[in-house]
Order: structure tokens, then sequence, then C-alpha cells
């Protein structure tokens, strides 16, 4: 009853970094190359498949007193060939309530939530002030193309928010620092 996958189990990942010194300004002289040249562009990119989680009864179904009783799943339906909308994530019609003071057949972890894509980027430059201070100006975006990071959706059957997605980690955000380097 207990066999699957492990919680953290992501069958799909990926994160490239990417550096991009920025050819700006390169035969500039005086204030415009201080100020044009010598930028550097960096960005991760995240791409990864979503986590599992199991699909649970609110009530103690077995009556064991131990609770995390599991819904039945219905035969011919499976339970990730959802529509993977925010208002119903899985096939919520794939799970009904198991014979009273039986164990449902769902294993455990058999649902795969919402996967990552996310874009981060920065541009940062150092402007020397001497041989052995500088100040660095530095442009972060985390989430470039604010894209939406769903939490796992409601896995209680029978309740009103079996299968819906209730919310998301925070979206864009933008920073900028100045640091002095002596």
């Amino acid at each position: 009853m207990n066999r699957g996958l492990c919680q953290a189990n992501i069958s799909h990942r990926s994160v490239t970094s990417f550096v991009w010194d920025l050819p700006f300004a390169k035969g500039a002289t005086g204030a415009k190359r201080f100020l044009a040249s010598n930028w550097r562009s960096t960005s991760i990119i995240t791409l990864e498949g979503g986590q599992p989680f199991t699909v649970v009864l609110p009530f103690d179904n077995s009556n064991t007193g131990r609770g995390g009783d599991t819904p039945d799943v219905v035969s011919g339906q499976k339970p990730n060939d959802g529509p993977k909308t925010p208002t119903q994530w899985f096939n919520t019609a794939a799970f009904r309530a198991p014979a009273p003071l039986t164990f449902g057949t769902a294993g455990r972890s058999i649902v795969i939530g919402p996967g990552v894509r996310r874009f981060d980027f920065s541009v940062h430059k150092d402007f020397p002030l001497g041989e052995a201070r500088s100040v660095e100006f530095r442009m972060e975006m985390f989430n470039l193309f604010n894209h939406p990071a769903f939490f796992q959706p409601g896995n209680a059957f029978g309740t009103p928010n079996f299968g819906v997605i209730g919310g998301a980690f925070d979206g864009r955000d933008l920073q900028f620092s100045l640091k002095f380097k002596f």
C-alpha cells in the first residue's frame, strides 16, 4: 500500500546557466567607455517536471485510527489525465470512495503536480575606482517572464478543493543593488 514514488522524485529536471560579456563600447574611450563597456549578463533557466503526491481521504475509512487512507482508483481512468488547469489539475473522476472499513486501492504518490519553468536574468557592471576599489551595479530579475509556479493541488478526496490549485509562489521579482568593493 505504501509503495510508490518518493515525494521528492522529479522525473525531468534541467538547470542551465549562461554568462555573456556584452560587447558594447569595446573601442570607446573616456566617459563613454566608463559607462558603456564591460557589462555582463547572466541567466539561469530552470525546467522541471512536477512532484508526486498522494490522494487521501479526509476521514478514517479503514477505522484503524492511523489516518492517511486513500480512495479507490476507478478502473480505466488515469489520474494524471486531467486538464492541467488551476480549477482541475488532475482527473478527479479517477477516484471513488472505497467500501467502508477498507483501504483504498490508490497507491502512494500516484498523481504528479505542476512543474516549474523559470527564467532568472541579471545584468551587472563593475565601475573601477582606482586600483583596489570598485562599485558594482546589479539589476536582477527573478522569474522574468512571470510564469506561475503553482502550489500542489488539493489532495483530499471529496472536499471542495479536491484537484484545485489554491495558489502560486510569488511572481516576477526585480531588484537593483550597488556594492562597494574595497
